[in-house]
């Protein structure tokens, strides 16, 4: 599928945005901590529970969206 620029009329390409900043990335990794504390002291159900929170901290540091750039004149959509 070919998307094309609406300025320019010249073709668009995805590319991958980073967002959030350093204190989204403070927050996951604290709750990846807490999620390895729980697995650590907790016996059988944090076993479970731990490497779960640990998962979704991962994921909730992991924050990017697609967006399309125009090659020919930048424009971002």
């Amino acid at each position: 599928m070919k998307i094309i620029c609406p300025q320019c009329g010249g073709k668009m390409q995805k590319k991958s945005v980073g967002e959030g900043g350093v204190l989204h990335l403070f927050g996951a990794l604290l709750i990846f901590l807490f999620g390895v504390i729980v697995f650590l002291l907790i016996p059988i159900i944090g076993w479970i529970v731990g490497p779960c929170i640990c998962l979704v901290a991962i994921l909730a540091g992991n924050k990017s969206r697609i967006v399309y750039r125009c090659r020919s004149c930048g424009i971002i959509q």
